[in-house]
């Protein structure tokens, strides 16, 4: 697992964190918990289906981007604090803070 987390809007400055699990290392504060975390989330980066109704709120304009290797596929997500990824943006809002 080797993911690139980049996380934009909102009032601070962009964060923008390394992650690696098995060995766990990367620029995240705490790549151990964060691994842990993840893991037991059920494919937290596959795409949303497109026969989900989803509602058009948006709580914030912040995102998370979410690039890499997660156990063995390839991953390009974006997470909106919003619409079907509200739910999943609170989540991984957590898991990395």
């Amino acid at each position: 697992v080797m993911l690139k987390f980049d996380l934009t809007g909102g009032a601070g400055e962009p964060t923008h964190w390394t992650l690696n699990c098995e060995p766990t290392g990367g620029t995240h504060p705490n790549p151990a918990a964060t691994c842990a975390a993840l893991l037991k989330l059920k494919s937290p980066f596959a795409p949303t289906s497109k026969q989900m109704a989803c509602p058009m709120i948006m709580r914030s304009d912040r995102k998370i981007v979410v690039t890499g290797i997660w156990l063995g596929h390839t991953v390009h997500r974006v997470v909106l604090d919003g619409s079907c990824d509200l739910d999943f943006f609170g989540k991984l809002d957590k898991i990395l803070h």
